[in-house]
C-alpha cells in the first residue's frame, strides 16, 4: 500500500469509529471485565469518539504533510502498548503502520480488547 491507500483505510476506520452504534453495547461489556478504575463508559466512549474524529483523511494528510515518507524498505517496529488509559498506544500504532512499516504488538492485559477490535476492523478495511 502508498501513503494515501493507508490514509484512506485509517480514515475509514475513523468512519467506522463515528458510526457504528453496535460500539457502545462492546464499551458496556467492556467496562464491565475491566479492573481498571480509569476504564468507565465515558473514558472509552471519549477515546474512540477522539480517535474517531482524528482519523480523517483531511486531520491524516496534514499531520502527515511535515515528513518525507520512504517507501522502500519496510522495517519491523516493536510497539509495547499501556493499558492505563483506554487506546493510550494507538498513536504509536497509527504511526508505525501510517509510514508503511510492519508492527509487533505486544498488547497491555489491561487494554486489550479496544486495540484488538480497532486492528481487526483496520485489517478487514
Amino acid at each position: 500500500m502508498n501513503l494515501q491507500e493507508r490514509i484512506k483505510a485509517f480514515d475509514l476506520l475513523g468512519k467506522y469509529l463515528r458510526e457504528d452504534k453496535g460500539l457502545l453495547e462492546i464499551i458496556k461489556e467492556f467496562e464491565l471485565k475491566s479492573s481498571n478504575a480509569w476504564f468507565t463508559y465515558e473514558n472509552v466512549v471519549f477515546s474512540l469518539e477522539y480517535w474517531g474524529d482524528m482519523l480523517s483523511e483531511c486531520k491524516i494528510n496534514s499531520w502527515m504533510s511535515s515528513y518525507d515518507i520512504f517507501n522502500g524498505n519496510n522495517i519491523s517496529v516493536l510497539v509495547i502498548m499501556a493499558g492505563n488509559i483506554p487506546l493510550v498506544g494507538f498513536h504509536d500504532l497509527l504511526s508505525v503502520l501510517i509510514t508503511g512499516n510492519k508492527v509487533i504488538i505486544k498488547i497491555s492485559k489491561d487494554d486489550s480488547i479496544l486495540p484488538i477490535l480497532l486492528l481487526n476492523k483496520l485489517i478487514q478495511i
